[in-house]
């Protein structure tokens, strides 16, 4: 019963937080070229918008603004898109689906462009779902993509296309850029705000990297994770037996690395963790002994629900590689061997300061015999686990 209803607390706590709206200073320009300052939904986008929500005053009803009506928004302190009608490669990067055509696929499309360095000459972002590409614009060339694409050639290998380094040479030209400056250069967003930052800086040019305004973006954590589990088991090894449930210490490390997008709310997790299992069962004259040890490395994703500056829920499900150390079910001189390959396991938690966290965490039935036909051991856990972040 404490299970269900700590589970069900924290369920509710977090879909109150959902409910909480995060709007930001910013502006939007629209059609006839007036400014308008106002408030809006930061969604921190991963994909390119084509529209967003905004209010005048804190007081009012929040309202949509679509691409059809805007030229141009921005949110204080953390981006800015522009809109532009451009071609767009639509060629795929996936090993499966390569054409044998170094030739991009352009289509001509009009978009909100995700501003990354603006100055003398300005690099664009978008991103579709997996698509995605770099644009630039200067004062004698309009806005740009730059052309870089995987395709087979005729005896079906790899090659790429990489016309975007001459793109950037011809448009790019200043006595401070030497010619490695645009051979070494990457088609990835570090490399090229790199390239433009040096090129804007070499022009004398007054620049804003958008990357760098963004000082929100939280670091790769690890944090000490210790707490207790419930753990049951039920198997038929012998006879059908319940061996019920036990308090037993679990303890793990619990790295956390943050996505790039969505303010911070998504988290790749990874926590190996260490726990045990020991109880014994009496069938008539025979003692049945069970003893399992294992390392669990549950690897999952986590959403965080912002309940304050410093006080967030979030949930997460995962799944756990298991590793059986040494265990097994005995009876007498005959016994077999535990093991599992692994299991799902989903939590919900609550975090302090970003620095102290508990979370109460279910994991899913797994059989223990998975390698026996006829025996099966059925083996689950609740778990109560408090955090401390080291670092």
């Amino acid at each position: 019963m404490f299970k269900k209803s700590a589970i069900l607390f924290l369920a509710i706590l977090g879909y109150k937080s959902f409910g909480q709206i995060d709007f930001e200073k910013g502006y939007f320009i629209n059609n006839e070229g007036n400014k308008v300052d106002c408030l809006i939904k930061n969604l921190d986008w991963k994909n390119n918008p084509d529209r967003f929500q905004y209010k005048l005053t804190e007081l009012d009803e929040a309202q949509i603004m679509t691409i059809i009506g805007v030229k141009e928004f921005g949110i204080t302190n953390s981006s800015k898109y522009v809109r532009r009608t451009v071609n767009i490669d639509e060629s795929s990067n996936n090993p499966n689906e390569l054409t044998n055509s170094s030739n991009p696929i352009f289509k001509k499309e009009q978009v909100l462009l995700k501003v990354l360095v603006e100055g003398k000459a300005n690099l664009y972002s978008y991103e579709d779902g997996n698509l995605r590409r770099f644009l630039f614009q200067t004062d004698v060339v309009g806005a740009e993509q730059l052309i870089y694409k995987r395709y087979l050639t005729n005896d079906s290998r790899v090659a790429t296309n990489n016309k975007f380094k001459q793109q950037l040479q011809s448009y790019l030209q200043c006595d401070g850029l030497e010619t490695n400056d645009y051979e070494s250069v990457s088609y990835s967003q570090s490399s090229l705000i790199k390239l433009f930052i040096k090129y804007n800086s070499c022009q004398n040019s007054d620049f804003v990297n958008f990357e760098e305004k963004k000082s929100d973006q939280e670091p790769i954590s690890a944090t000490l994770r210790i707490g207790a589990n419930s753990s049951s088991l039920e198997s038929n090894f012998v006879n059908s037996v319940d061996y019920g449930s036990q308090i037993r210490f679990r303890l793990g490390v619990e790295g956390e690395f943050p996505l790039t997008f969505n303010k911070n709310k998504w988290a790749v997790i990874v926590e190996p963790s260490y726990q045990t299992y020991k109880e014994e069962s009496t069938i008539g004259s025979r003692t049945i002994t069970v003893d399992y040890e294992s390392l669990d490395i549950p690897v999952g994703i986590r959403h965080y629900f912002y309940l304050s500056a410093d006080s967030k829920v979030f949930v997460n499900g995962s799944f756990a590689f298991s590793f059986a150390l040494n265990s097994k079910i005995s009876i007498s001189n005959s016994f077999v061997e535990l093991n599992t390959v692994g299991y799902w396991a989903f939590g919900v938690g609550y975090k302090k300061n970003n620095k102290y966290s508990l979370e109460l965490r279910q994991g899913l039935t797994r059989d223990l015999n998975r390698k026996l036909i006829n025996v099966q051991s059925d083996f689950k856990a609740f778990s109560v686990i408090f955090g401390y972040r080291i670092f």
